[in-house]
């Protein structure tokens, strides 16, 4: 049911991303600008939201002071942009808000084809650029020259770790415009976790397994397959093993299948969506996160403050901790070859302590919005 139009948003936040990173993003980072005085609303359209989205976003406390999300019935086409853009452009005349918040790839794109009033000010979070030599030729020709044109329109960029920071100088984007605000945890994140047995109990693990967690969608860019081919070139030290797949995403059937072809399927688990998987995180012995390429994984950021040993693929953005182990990005023989040792040696240890927290995160972008409203008058 969406919250009925009032007037007068500080920022509307925009997105089709409506799962993983963002979704989790936005879940954290709302309702602490929400506490803090901001009045936020949300728009949010998708033919692909994960599971009870929209109901989710109900339970946020305190909410948004406007949401609504839409169902599209099929991916986007030029037809729906519009058709879009047309929506996006009511509820801006209607709530008139003073900064346009935009996540992720189409809503960036939407929301900065749109030639708005001089006082509306766009923000753009990519929470990744994502424009890699492993992806279509389209991808990497036209977003780049895409990204440059639009950076006219854009007033800030805000973003969430190094590597994007890598991709923007790259692309050229214009220094100062460039925001890096990190995500984070709320200071209380471990206090919130299951004990390990109750964790185990709930997602039906024996005691002797070893389960090891692959959070994330399960989307090319979290490098499943990467994984799934390492898991058919090496030996595991031990054979009670077992690979834990947490997410929902458009390789789900592929890697599936992938599975059975590498004569893995007995050592991994789809465990689907799990809504509370971050209370769940003790259930595990070790976490492996795969990705080509990232802007700051909030899954990441929750093991580290559970304390679970992680072995991470060496995007700068993935090193967070000394406690990391590494693999070479992208490649499966060298995963192959870490794996087997990593999972000898690893042991839970203490929650990590995050300096960075939610609230300084909401601080900073209190700042970009005022700085942004500020220029605009």
């Amino acid at each position: 049911m969406p919250t009925p139009i009032t007037s007068g948003l500080d920022v509307l936040h925009v997105t089709e991303a409506c799962g993983g990173g963002v979704r989790r993003h936005l879940q954290l980072i709302i309702p602490e600008l929400q506490r803090r005085g901001v009045r936020n609303g949300l728009w949010a359209f998708s033919a692909r939201a994960e599971q009870n989205f929209a109901a989710e976003v109900a339970t946020w406390a305190p909410g948004p002071a406007f949401m609504q999300f839409q169902a599209l019935p099929t991916a986007i086409w030029p037809g729906m942009l519009w058709l879009l853009r047309c929506r996006l452009q009511k509820i801006v005349a209607t709530l008139q808000p003073r900064c346009l918040h935009l996540h992720a790839g189409w809503a960036g794109l939407l929301g900065r084809s749109i030639r708005w009033p001089d006082e509306l000010q766009l923000i753009y979070s990519p929470h990744a650029f994502g424009i890699l030599s492993g992806q279509s030729w389209l991808r990497r020709s036209i977003l780049p020259k895409l990204e440059t044109r639009l950076a006219a329109r854009t007033h800030a960029y805000v973003l969430v770790g190094p590597d994007e920071c890598r991709e923007a100088r790259a692309l050229q984007l214009p220094e100062e415009k460039l925001h890096l605000i990190p995500n984070a945890l709320p200071e209380d994140f471990a206090a919130d976790l299951l004990p390990r047995e109750q964790a185990r109990a709930r997602l039906g693990l024996a005691p002797q397994t070893q389960a090891v967690l692959i959070p994330g969608r399960l989307a090319w860019q979290k490098g499943g397959d990467i994984l799934l081919a390492a898991l058919g070139q090496t030996r595991l030290p031990n054979p009670q093993t077992l690979f834990c797949f947490c997410g929902q995403g458009p390789q789900a059937t592929a890697w599936k299948r992938m599975a059975k072809a590498c004569g893995v399927a007995e050592q991994v688990r789809f465990m689907d969506y799990l809504p509370d998987l971050r209370r769940l995180l003790l259930a595990f012995d070790a976490a492996v996160l795969p990705s080509r390429y990232e802007g700051l994984s909030y899954a990441l950021l929750e093991c580290l403050a559970a304390g679970l040993p992680l072995l991470v693929s060496d995007l700068e953005a993935n090193l967070q901790a000394p406690r990391c182990h590494t693999f070479a990005a992208g490649d499966s023989a060298s995963l192959a070859q870490t794996l087997p040792r990593f999972l000898a040696s690893c042991q839970i240890g203490s929650p990590e302590k995050q300096s960075w927290t939610v609230s300084r995160q909401a601080e900073a972008l209190q700042k970009i919005y005022a700085a942004a409203s500020a220029t605009a008058q």
